[in-house]
């Protein structure tokens, strides 16, 4: 008997929600973490230079510019976050959109319009945690959270699904989906296709 590749995502938004996509978008998918990292350590150089020139005034300032530039970042990602929340009202769960899932179509509804896509135009799919986050495009996409998928349905079934019908290269799990790691996200190659002898 063929399996019935139909899933359906009733999709909720509130603060926790919101929380985790901003902080997969920002540190994960736009890989903000490595600005966090580098900007401090090139800064940290040039004090380092400056000391050992004998400059040590501009060592202490250099110092406290690669310590305080990432402690700001992330306060203002932080305000920033708190600020969205508020003006969207997400202290209260709503639902947000209906993404149903019909073989090789996506089917995605809100109050004001209806969408239909093809897995060949979707850009990726991510499981990271408890979600699934199904980008059309780098700046675009939507949050499917496990628990809100249609009852008797796990996140394994459709997990197993996506990777049937998306394209090659297009599904990418994150080895931090089941833990509190920020280790950068690992994405599966696309196939090469084998050369004909």
């Amino acid at each position: 008997m063929e399996k019935d590749n139909n899933y359906k995502f009733k999709s909720h938004m509130d603060a926790e929600i919101f929380r985790d996509f901003a902080f997969f978008n920002s540190f994960l998918f736009q890989r903000r973490w490595i600005s966090l990292i580098m900007f401090p350590l090139v800064i940290a150089g040039f004090a380092v230079l400056n000391l050992v020139t004998g400059s040590a005034f501009l060592f202490a300032l250099f110092l406290i510019i690669a310590l305080a530039a990432p402690l700001l970042y992330l306060v203002y990602f932080r305000i920033s976050l708190r600020n969205q929340i508020r003006v969207n009202h997400l202290d209260q769960k709503r639902l947000v959109y209906t993404i149903s899932f019909e073989n090789k179509r996506i089917e995605v509804a809100n109050q004001k319009e209806r969408q239909s896509l093809e897995w060949t135009s979707i850009y990726r799919i991510y499981r990271y945690k408890n979600y699934f986050f199904l980008y059309i495009n780098p700046s675009r996409a939507f949050i499917l959270p496990e628990r809100d998928l249609q009852e008797g349905i796990t996140g394994d079934d459709f997990w197993e699904y996506v990777q049937s019908a998306a394209p090659e290269g297009r599904w990418v799990l994150s080895p931090s989906r089941t833990g509190n790691s920020t280790a950068p996200i690992k994405q599966n190659r696309e196939k090469q296709p084998e050369e004909k002898k």
